[in-house]
Parts: structure tokens; sequence; C-alpha cells
């Protein structure tokens, strides 16, 4: 009986595999038509709608995407044990150029093999096979480098406002620090299991950089939220947190099996006099805005915490500056800002979305 259903298990696997390689297939036989011109007279365009109007044009032409960057992948990785074997895992790559942009020599394929590659890394790190998400992570980070690219390089020179690139994880970076003269540290630091450490390392900063009773303002995830406050705890002592509330609604999380509607942002202090007026409100909206960065946070929230935790004229610190939010906030509060960031691709996006004032 075992062995019944074992055969009948592998026939219904393999129609499974068969139907995830079926994008190949379809997207192949498509090149195929257009490449050799087998279609009548009229436009390849015109054929599509006319031969296979049940499909949507847009589908079928990410088909040949895929198909086509699928070859690319497996001609200069031979071998590899990931490669692509449905059609939404490499429709990210369709940013870094398409196959009609290849043939006409304007985008080079070791590009999707480079993004590709980069994703394999990133999902064996969590023994994972690359999906949709994972491309898509790396591609953008392609894109900003090219960006990056055209923007000038970073300099400590200058105004004294600053966006410098700097590993807030090493103790060089602390040590080099300004001692007490920080009002606010505001940062949003990475959110993953991996990254806890962060939060020690912004407590050490903030304990030495802010002035008597300043406060380190700190963006949280949910997921590991008692180490987190553990680890800032171990340097500043908790005072509340804040929520900011998303109007647009909610964001599914598998792992608590839930919808995340808010966002926690804790409030440490270093011992020292209170200076904000006393009492506000600890609930805010923060609609998303995701224009510049992936992890961008609403600029509303970020600047009342500006407006409380901080005076006219007085510095403003944020370790991980990702878009750049905190230091605009700073900015068009009237306060000046030190802020760092270990990806000098990423700094140099944040500087130029603070010059511009948006």
């Amino acid at each position: 009986m075992k062995s019944i259903e074992n055969t009948r298990l592998s026939k219904l696997e393999a129609v499974i595999e068969d139907g995830g390689a079926a994008f190949l297939r379809v997207g192949n036989a498509l090149l195929e038509i257009r490449r050799e011109r087998l279609y009548p007279d009229d436009t390849f365009a015109e054929y599509l709608d006319r031969r296979w109007p049940q499909f949507e044009k847009a589908h079928q032409y990410r088909l040949m995407n895929a198909a086509y960057i699928a070859a690319q992948i497996e001609e200069k990785s031979p071998g590899g044990d990931f490669l692509p074997v449905t059609e939404r895992q490499l429709r990210p790559l369709s940013k870094l150029g398409t196959f009609k942009q290849h043939e006409l020599g304007k985008v080079d394929s070791s590009i999707w093999v480079k993004a590709w590659e980069r994703a394999v890394k990133a999902a064996a790190r969590n023994d994972g096979f690359p999906t949709e998400k994972t491309v898509k992570t790396e591609v953008d980070r392609i894109l900003k480098a090219r960006k990056a690219e055209k923007l000038p390089p970073i300099s400590s020179d200058g105004a004294e406002n600053k966006i410098l690139v700097g590993d807030a994880e090493s103790r060089e970076w602390c040590d080099a620090l300004p001692a007490d003269c920080f009002d606010l540290l505001l940062t949003d630091p990475p959110w993953s299991e991996d990254a806890i450490g962060a939060y020690s390392a912004i407590g050490r900063a903030a304990l030495k950089a802010l002035r008597p009773g300043g406060v380190a303002a700190v963006y949280l995830g949910k997921i590991y939220l008692p180490e987190v406050i553990r680890a800032l705890n171990d340097y500043l002592d908790y005072e509340w947190c804040f929520a900011l509330y998303f109007p647009e609604g909610q964001v599914r999380i598998r792992k608590a099996d839930v919808y995340d509607c808010w966002r926690p942002v804790g409030i440490f202090r270093k011992p020292g006099p209170r200076t904000e007026a006393p009492y506000g409100r600890d609930i805010m909206p923060a609609p998303r805005e995701k224009g510049s960065h992936p992890w961008q946070q609403a600029l509303g929230p970020a600047r009342e915490f500006v407006k409380r935790y901080s005076q006219q004229g007085g510095w403003v610190l944020d370790p991980y500056v990702g878009s750049g939010t905190f230091a605009l906030a700073a900015k068009l509060e009237g306060r000046r800002y030190l802020a760092f960031d270990k990806s000098e691709d990423t700094a140099k996006l944040a500087i130029k979305r603070v010059a511009d004032g948006s």
C-alpha cells in the first residue's frame, strides 16, 4: 500500500514540476515566433492580440522576458544548483533590463546573472531557495548603487550638518563621537534577529554622545521587542513607547499570525534634567512613504520627535540614516544633524534627499 502511495505522490509531484517549468516553454515559444517572424503580416503585438486574446499581453512579455533571462543565467552559471523555476522569481530582474534592451545592446546580461547569484547567496544564509522577494532585494541594491554612482563623493568637510559613512556597530565609530552634546538620538536600526547587537551599539553611543537628560528615540521591530529593549536598557533608562499607526492598512506577519497595524518607538533617557514640554500624545499616524528607501519611515512623526526632544539649534544624531528621513526632519525643524550609514550608496542618496528637502 505504501509503495502505491509513493508512486502516486511521485506522479503528482512530476505534474507540479512540469507545470512550474511551463513558463520556460511558453516564453521560449513566443520568443521563437517573434525572432523568426512566423506570424502573418501584422505586427507582433497585433498577432498576440489576435491569436491569444484570452491572455494579458503584459504577461506574455513577462514570460518571454523570464525565459530569455533564465537562458542567460543558465548559460553563465552552468551546472548551478539553484536555477530559476518560476516566472515570479525572475520578474524583478526586468527592472535591470528587458530581453528587447539586451537584443539592442543596451543591457549587459551579466547584470541579471549578478543579481541572481546574489539572491542565491542571500537565500542560502537562511537555508532557502531564492524567492521573488529575495531577488527584488538584490535588484533594489544594484539600482541604488547605480543612482549613487551619479552623485558626488562623500565628504566630511564643509557644512556642520553631515551625513557620513560609518559603521555604528564598531567601537571605533563610538569612540570618535563627541561626548555630551546631542539632544536627541533618533534612528531606525535593522529589525532582524541577527541585528540585535545594533541596539547595544546604539545604547553605548547614546550614553556617550547625548547630553545629560537627552533622549534616544529608537524605532523597534515587535518580533524581538524584549531583546532589543533589554539591550538598550543596559545603557539608558527606558521611559515610554510611542505607537505609529498605519492609516492605509495592515501588513500580514506570518510568524505571529497577526496583522501588523502599528510601529513601536521606544523612548530611552540618559540620566539628567528634562527639557521638553510636559505632555504629548503617544500615538501618531505614520503614512507609508517608500520613495527613497524600502524601509523609509514617515516624515511627520520624525518631525514631532525632533520638536519634542530637541531644542532649536540643537543636535540630532542618527547612526542608521537609511533614506535620510530623520536628518531631513532635523533640518526642517531648525536643528543640526550628524548621521551615518555603513553603505556609501545609501549615504549618498540620503544626502541628495535632504538637500532636495523632500
